[in-house]
């Protein structure tokens, strides 16, 4: 990431990845239920404990990308670098975290 305008369009579409009804998250995450529902009632138990951490990381972590993205279109605060990658690797992870669960067999 260079400039803060570099730094905004990785956070938008990093935002938009993670907050997006139809984004990968959520399709991600539609996956994940929905093999729930052909479980047993523990693993059902188990995979929403599960979706319901990463609603909240996921809340947690759309909100400061808000926070930030805000700041810099409506206020004019300029996005650093390093909360720029630290938010982007987070949701990253957050990702790859739900995409695996949706590949588990």
């Amino acid at each position: 990431m260079g400039d803060s305008g570099d730094e905004f369009t990785e956070v938008a579409r990093a935002y938009k990845k993670i907050n997006a009804p139809v984004g990968k998250l959520g399709l991600a995450s539609l996956h994940v239920s929905t093999k729930a529902l052909a479980g047993d009632d523990s693993t059902y138990a188990d995979v929403e404990n599960k979706l319901s951490v990463i609603t909240s990381t996921r809340d947690i972590l759309a909100d400061e990308m808000s926070e930030l993205l805000d700041g810099a279109e409506f206020h004019k605060k300029h996005i650093s670098g390093r909360d720029a990658r630290t938010l982007v690797r987070e949701s990253e992870e957050l990702l790859e975290y739900v995409e695996s669960l949706a590949t588990d067999e």
